[in-house]
């Protein structure tokens, strides 16, 4: 099975660099620390015990989760690194990495 040749419009994203690898870095990083100490506010009962069973610390008082940096890294590992697509009758299946394609597909949409 041959790879399919992309003859979309717009540059390849994996060309397109807008920020230095440290930059990147600089961002993930405080990301990263903004979750485990500051949290995020989530409102479903069922989120804040799903996070909570996997580790999260849960505000008892507020709807408050702060996300431990182990478990965010451990999620973020555990993803595939690639996906399978299907239209809604099953046809049409289109499979790829696309952790870089979402904002150029987007863009260059008319």
């Amino acid at each position: 099975m041959s790879e399919k040749q992309d003859n979309r419009p717009g540059i390849a994203a994996s060309l397109y660099k807008p920020l230095s690898e440290r930059d990147v870095g600089r961002i993930i990083e405080e990301a990263l620390r903004v979750l485990e100490k500051s949290g995020m506010l989530v409102y479903s009962d069922t989120a804040r015990s799903a996070f909570e069973k996997a580790g999260a610390v849960v505000d008892a008082e507020q709807p408050l989760v702060r996300l431990p940096r182990s478990l965010v890294e451990d999620a973020i590992a555990s993803n595939p690194s690639s996906i399978t697509l299907y239209s809604r009758d099953g046809a049409g299946e289109q499979q790829g990495s696309f952790r870089n394609r979402w904002n150029s597909d987007l863009c260059s949409r008319s």
